[in-house]
């Protein structure tokens, strides 16, 4: 047993240095050797946390977010390796990057293809017979109840925001924005699709979807939200370490909106306004347009469809008049 735990911390400190560490030490973040260091430490433990979970975490029965009978069977081992998969091919890409010398924008060329990586993963449960779009999560809700769900993780994450950037006096704006009105219109297009549509889509089916469902069919559910959490915030290698708690703390609510909702709409709704107003106030300097158009669509949700399907009913004929 000895030796298994010894190889189990090689693989784990492996995996941390071959795929963490170069980029931590890359010079886009201003990272002294000695930081890389320590975060290829904090990201061994992680794995080998995953790792301990992999081969150790009893099986559990769960009850919300309601999984179907084909997610119930889908092992962390699947979600684990899906993750594990994803982050080699992304150095690989990185390594790529490097020698051909793109110059587009680390939001859009690291995004999209990382998104192309996640849905890739999603293959083999597709070709199975094992996914459809109610296992992964995505699935209607009451409008009150999603809107509710919506406000308070939205309300919990501004609130840890304010107080970590209070704290640390993080940059409002993140490197991968950095310079972004000056580039051309096609790249502003695609930075925008990029982070406001199919970052917010893809990685809430992986993160919640797929990787949290994996783990929730062993775990309870904080457990289970906190090593979603913790990945979700060191996989955004784009950002600097200090800034990486709030994408981890991002992670850990959004799990808990879809696990009392059993509906991945409202995280999706909230990544998407959360990077929405990254990319506008990059773009614009403003910080209320965002913020504005996302209460418009609420009382649109909340009052508007109503009001429009009582309009679209229709009315009783008249009685003839008689004489």
């Amino acid at each position: 047993m000895q030796r298994v735990g010894e190889r189990r911390w090689l693989l784990a400190f492996l995996i941390a240095g071959g795929v963490v560490l170069p980029v931590e030490i890359h010079a886009r973040h201003g990272v002294r050797p000695g930081a890389g260091i320590v975060a290829w430490l904090i990201y061994a433990a992680i794995v080998r946390l995953v790792i301990c979970v992999v081969d150790m975490a009893p099986e559990g029965k769960t009850r919300q977010p309601s999984p179907t009978s084909r997610s119930q069977t889908w092992p962390v081992r699947y979600g684990v390796l899906a993750l594990v998969a994803v982050m080699v091919l992304a150095f690989g890409l990185a390594l790529l990057k490097s020698l051909v010398g793109w110059t587009w924008p680390e939001a859009t060329k690291g995004s999209l293809a990382i998104d192309a990586l996640f849905l890739v993963t999603l293959v083999p449960l597709y070709r199975t017979g094992r996914l459809g779009w109610a296992d992964l999560g995505i699935r209607i809700l009451p409008r009150k109840l999603a809107v509710g769900l919506f406000l308070l993780g939205l309300a919990a994450i501004v609130v840890f925001n304010v107080i970590w950037r209070t704290i640390v006096s993080l940059p409002r704006v993140e490197d991968g924005l950095a310079g972004l009105p000056h580039r051309g219109t096609l790249t502003i297009l695609l930075t925008g699709v990029a982070l406001c549509l199919a970052a917010p889509i893809v990685e809430e089916v992986f993160f919640r979807g797929l990787l949290y469902r994996t783990l929730r069919n062993r775990l309870a559910i904080v457990p289970a939200a906190l090593l979603v959490g913790i990945l979700f915030g060191l996989g955004h290698s784009q950002y600097p370490l200090l800034e990486r708690p709030q994408q981890a703390v991002f992670g850990f609510i959004a799990c808990l909106v879809y696990e009392r909702g059993g509906s991945l709409l409202p995280c999706i709704a909230m990544h998407m306004l959360v990077d929405s107003y990254a990319f506008t106030f990059a773009l614009t300097g403003l910080a209320w347009i965002v913020p504005s158009v996302f209460l418009l669509v609420g009382l649109v949700v909340l009052y508007g469809a109503p009001m429009a399907a009582r309009l679209a009913r229709p009315r009783g004929r008249a009685r003839p008049r008689t004489a």
